[in-house]
């Protein structure tokens, strides 16, 4: 596994970790409660993504 690809695996499991204290920051933030998920959500996949692309790298 390269050092990228575990740079974004940690990424990704303190995201998974913090989700909710982000969603209440973006939701403080955007004060729209729905948007807030919505952006949560794309960083998600976002997220996914690269973790995906580092692990068949």
């Amino acid at each position: 596994m390269s050092r990228e690809s575990e740079i974004i695996q940690r990424a990704a499991a303190e995201f998974i970790h913090d989700r909710h204290r982000l969603g209440a920051f973006v939701g403080g933030l955007l004060r729209d409660a729905h948007a807030a998920e919505d952006v949560i959500q794309e960083v998600c996949v976002r997220l996914a993504a690269e973790v995906e692309k580092g692990v068949s790298a």
